[in-house]
């Protein structure tokens, strides 16, 4: 996935501002930078949600940018949110389920295949069993996932989101509220899915120690712009990144 040039303002306030990046396929990439600095405006436009003024969102070629969130998810592309997005009145289980796609029985015709739709039943069930036990969520999957802590709602969001079998997921703070046993968990969890399932990610996150021992590759952004793209060993050898995020030093002239 690359984001070629990108900017979006509101209301005259600049959000993104020639931002590129290149999400190198089957790594895990890393989006940081100080609050303001447009990384969910950025993840927003490259999952359809917000559409770019200028600048190409491109997924092994194809352009996505302006495409509606469903679409680009078809393209391979899914996303988890900052503040968890779960079906309170549904349970874990079913919201899991709402994850799969590719059901004959959405289509007309489909609709009149019973053995199809019994079979992608019965695939989908399995999936989402193992999905749930990844998460370490299955002891709660018949509970209420508006009974859920914020931290367990935010497992639950990434376990959806894999049930669509994604070749791209873009996560926005996994970690954010989630108790270090979880945290642990999800860590292993996404490390595993990217060796031995190839699947590339990109994270929003502010936990720093997380992103330099997790990613391969890190951008960071500042007032809406990319001020670093490099190995995480050189993010805090950066004086651009010191200064977006301490603020320059005294006497600093440049």
């Amino acid at each position: 996935m690359q984001a070629v040039d990108i900017s979006k303002s509101f209301g005259g306030v600049q959000a993104v501002s020639g931002a590129s990046i290149d999400v190198i396929p089957g790594r895990i990439t890393a989006l940081i930078g100080p609050n303001g600095a447009g990384k969910t405006t950025l993840f927003n436009i490259l999952t359809g949600m917000v559409i770019p003024e200028v600048g190409q969102v491109l997924v092994e070629g194809e352009q996505l940018q302006g495409k509606s969130p469903h679409v680009i998810a078809r393209a391979g592309v899914g996303r988890t949110f900052q503040g968890a997005h779960v079906v309170t009145r549904l349970s874990v289980w079913d919201n899991v389920m709402l994850g799969a796609i590719e059901n004959p029985g959405d289509k007309l015709r489909g609709f009149f295949q019973p053995r199809a739709r019994k079979h992608f039943d019965a695939r989908s069930k399995g999936r989402a069993l193992e999905l749930l036990d990844e998460v370490g969520l299955t002891k709660l999957k018949d509970e209420y996932a508006g009974n859920l802590s914020g931290g367990q709602r935010k497992l639950l969001d990434f376990a959806r989101a894999m049930m669509a079998k994604p070749r791209i997921l873009l996560l926005d703070e996994p970690f954010a509220g989630v108790n270090p046993t979880l945290r642990l968990g999800l860590t292993r969890l996404i490390e595993k899915l990217q060796s031995q399932q190839a699947v590339t990610f990109l994270l929003v996150e502010h936990d720093l120690p997380a992103v330099m021992k997790m990613s391969h590759h890190v951008y960071v952004m500042a007032e809406g712009s990319v001020i670093y793209s490099g190995s995480p060993d050189g993010v805090l050898r950066d004086q651009h990144v010191v200064d977006a995020y301490l603020g320059p030093r005294s006497g600093d002239n440049r």
